[in-house]
């Protein structure tokens, strides 16, 4: 009898297995099976320690990394205030115009006041 169980397609190795008969389990052990089972749980211990240890990490990138939909929601406020700078843009390039307008009108007004304050003096020189 073979040391292997065969199933479905598939040989695969019994521990209860011994020498073409099933062990009852009360039988002598593998004697490296009380050392292997200590450094498993030692290392059960260590994944242990380091999961709670990262546990917290873990909830705080949760809490603090970005979800798709604040980006969204950025993005969106993002291109309204390009939209909103476009517009204050083409406003103040509009002030611009009207100020650079408005330059030679004020210029013509200090030209009148001057030729009438000149004109005034002349008048009242020859008044005299």
């Amino acid at each position: 009898m073979s040391d292997k169980f065969e199933g479905e397609g598939v040989v695969v190795d019994h521990p209860m297995r011994e020498r073409g008969r099933m062990r009852d389990g009360g039988g002598p052990e593998d004697p490296m099976l009380g050392a292997r089972v200590t450094r498993l749980e030692e290392d059960v211990r260590e994944v242990k320690s380091i999961l709670t240890r990262l546990e917290p990490m873990i909830v705080e990138l949760v809490h603090t990394t970005a979800r798709k939909s604040d980006i969204e929601r950025l993005d969106g406020r993002i291109t309204e205030t390009r939209e909103e700078l476009r517009n204050l843009r083409g406003q103040f390039l509009g002030l611009q115009g009207e100020i650079k307008g408005l330059l030679p009108t004020r210029m013509f007004v200090f030209w009148m006041i001057g030729l009438f304050v000149a004109l005034a003096g002349l008048f009242l020189r020859a008044a005299n």
